[in-house]
């Protein structure tokens, strides 16, 4: 089974790939051949996959592999997936997985991290997978207005994850360029033409205010650098300086425009007329009226195609979106273990028949010392099951296994290695 997230995802997706498993070269079912230009092949791909919109609408490569995963899996997957469609387009030919990951590692700047304690490495070796899995896990997730850690639930989602293929498309070409020097500029780039044009128009209903919300959110930018956002206005020598590099970039500038038909996701289509605003914007970013017409229509196609993915980023209360979420992943860990859970209670008939039993009767000293033996058991196999013994179980468990992963016995554990499924 591959399960994106849990730990040895990404070897488990090269594993797959050795066993034919996952074809790496099958992209013209997302992508077509009409145009070798490598920045508008990632477009395509980025609008048919969900991607650029921060939405895990499709995965690449592997669909038939992931059926059952949370939305932050999906999209990190997705995102590891973009990232090696754009290195294939760089590096054609036999893909080299260690080059692959080799690129990574300089691209995101992932310093090896020093340890006071001289038998830490040791004990623990260095795994450039890992230290992976751990970095997408943290880019696709963003800060939430209930704390600096998107809480408990992942409810929110990174709507700039892009910006990650415009910079490793811009790396593949030119070594030098790195993220961590580049995505909090280029988030302010795109930002600070949103508020620019926002304060300086009569203010229109219809805006969608959660989604610009949620950009600033996922902007990785100081309180200071979002105040200096918020004030421009078109007048502003800063906003005619963020607008010149912003063309400068033809990604930029489509993923921009992208995030402008976001924002108007309340108008009727109707309303889509030459004389809209979004024109005057496209142009302003340099593009022409067919790319603004089809960007405007691939985004309500993929919006009304995939509209539950969207439920996060339209939902009028992070509130509501973060219950919603607290259900859906209480069903999804039942429905994701159920057989495997079944499977150790069959093993333990006869604590099942004296735990029914001690409902009707009092059981008697050696029977009660059986359950409590064999309960040892059980715990030792699936302590997760001990959480029921608290007041309120059935309401912890969801929580405790979202925040202690630990507790999940080896049954319930994917990715193994070893294993063709």
């Amino acid at each position: 089974m591959f399960s994106p997230g849990s730990k040895n995802w990404i070897k488990k997706f090269f594993a797959l790939a050795d066993l034919n498993r996952i074809d790496i070269n099958d992209t013209q079912h997302l992508v077509g051949e009409t145009d070798n230009d490598p920045a508008v092949q990632i477009q395509e791909l980025s609008e048919n996959t969900g991607l650029i919109y921060g939405s895990p609408n499709k995965l690449i490569f592997c669909n038939h592999l992931v059926s059952k995963a949370t939305k932050d899996e999906r999209l990190q997957l997705l995102l590891f997936e973009s990232l090696i469609f754009i290195h294939r387009l760089h590096h054609p030919g036999k893909f080299d997985a260690k080059a692959f990951m080799d690129s990574l590692v300089d691209f995101y700047q992932m310093a090896p991290k020093e340890y006071g304690n001289k038998w830490y490495h040791f004990l623990h070796k260095r795994d450039t997978s890992h230290q992976l899995e751990k970095l997408f896990s943290k880019r696709v997730k963003i800060k939430s207005s209930y704390g600096e850690r998107n809480f408990w639930f992942n409810h929110l989602s990174n709507n700039l994850v892009y910006i990650d293929l415009i910079l490793f498309h811009s790396y593949c070409i030119d070594s030098s360029t790195k993220h961590k020097d580049n995505f909090a500029s280029y988030a302010h780039l795109i930002l600070g033409v949103m508020y620019g044009i926002l304060n300086s128009t009569e203010t229109d209903p219809l805006w969608d205010q959660r989604i610009l919300r949620n950009l600033v959110h996922s902007s990785d930018m100081d309180d200071e650098q979002i105040m200096v956002c918020k004030s421009l206005t078109v007048e502003n020598p800063s906003f005619e300086s963020s607008i010149h590099t912003v063309k400068a970039n033809p990604m930029l500038a489509h993923f921009t425009f992208h995030v402008f038909v976001l924002l108007y996701n309340k108008m009727p289509v109707a309303s889509f007329t030459d004389q809209h605003p979004l024109h005057d914007f496209g142009h302003l970013l340099g593009l022409q009226k067919p790319e603004i017409e089809d960007v405007f229509w691939d985004c309500r196609k993929s919006m009304s195609e995939f509209s539950p993915e969207y439920y996060d980023l339209l939902s009028d209360s992070e509130t509501r979106i973060l219950f919603t979420h607290l259900t859906r992943k209480y069903h999804r860990v039942l429905g994701r273990n159920k057989d495997k859970l079944v499977r150790e209670l069959k093993e333990s008939k006869e604590l099942i028949s004296l735990v029914h039993q001690s409902t009707t009767r009092e059981l008697t000293p050696e029977e009660k010392e059986k359950v409590k033996a064999q309960f040892k058991d059980l715990m030792k196999t699936v302590p997760s099951i001990g959480i029921y013994l608290l007041p309120g179980g059935s309401l912890w468990l969801p929580l405790i296994l979202k925040l202690i992963p630990d507790l999940l016995p080896s049954a319930f554990k994917d990715n193994d290695l070893k294993s063709e499924d």
